[in-house]
């Protein structure tokens, strides 16, 4: 498949958090420099995740992160 200039990973507020599976699987479906954003940065889940596998993300207002391949 064509790679993807942005993607945002989304679990339901039902479902486990995001794991650092997750994000291991949209990573290769950017394009370099392409965004990989999501939401509920603040649940401790979600933030473990987001480091453990993508290290340090912005955050551009509450609970959303974004980080850029680069």
């Amino acid at each position: 498949p064509a790679a993807s200039s942005s993607a945002r990973v989304e679990r339901r507020p039902t479902a486990r958090a995001v794991t650092p599976a997750d994000l291991a699987a949209y990573r290769p479906l950017l394009a370099p420099g392409g965004l990989l954003c999501g939401d509920d940065y603040g649940w401790p889940g979600v933030n473990r995740a987001v480091r453990a596998r993508l290290g340090r993300v912005r955050q551009p207002t509450g609970k959303l992160w974004a980080w850029r391949d680069r």
